[in-house]
């Protein structure tokens, strides 16, 4: 599956709903669907205080032998294409959140990147992204922007945009230091890039 436009397609006989606590991707919804969602969610409820925003970015150049997580195996020459469809959706997800009472009263603390593979993200996806939280949601003064993602990915140029952006946090996917067992595993990290 190349994008998200066939997802959509050989999907649209599924109950059309927010991908809020389960996999597979997102997609589209209608306005039956947002409203089961609030329904579900209480999200006409005054405030839910605080909370933590987690966007998953459920792609991977490779997938690992040791991971339980459900992800879908992309190359690098279509990733980008991919990913700005899928930033598209995400987009939609946290519009129609943050039109709802209770996260209209409620704080974001925390926001989490996570995967899949997070740091497939171009860095100016990502900065574009975070502009786009920050102006759907109310975030907290000092929130707490974490970014998961593989040691390959995290060049120091990389590393710094993110910063520059606002991440305060990393967290590095690295399952071992040694070679043998991360082929073994089917990871794409090897301990010279550590």
């Amino acid at each position: 599956m190349n994008t998200i436009k066939e997802y959509l397609k050989t999907h649209k006989n599924r109950r059309r709903d927010f991908n809020f606590y389960q996999y597979p991707t997102p997609y589209k919804s209608s306005k039956t669907s947002k409203e089961n969602l609030q329904e579900t969610l209480d999200l006409n409820q005054s405030s839910c205080g605080r909370y933590t925003l987690y966007v998953s970015i459920p792609y991977c150049i490779s997938k690992c032998n040791s991971c339980p997580f459900f992800c879908n195996k992309i190359d690098a020459e279509n990733s980008r294409h991919i990913i700005n469809e899928y930033i598209k959706i995400i987009k939609l997800q946290i519009t129609n959140y943050s039109e709802t009472k209770r996260f209209r009263s409620s704080r974001c603390d925390a926001i989490y990147f996570g995967g899949g593979t997070a740091s497939l993200l171009p860095s100016n996806q990502l900065k574009r992204l975070l502009e786009f939280i920050r102006e759907s949601l109310i975030l907290s003064d000092d929130v707490e922007i974490t970014l998961e993602g593989n040691p390959m990915d995290f060049t120091k140029t990389y590393l710094t945009k993110a910063r520059e952006n606002g991440v305060n946090r990393f967290s590095i996917g690295l399952q071992s230091l040694h070679d043998g067992l991360l082929r073994t595993l089917g990871s794409p990290d090897r301990k010279s890039v550590v």
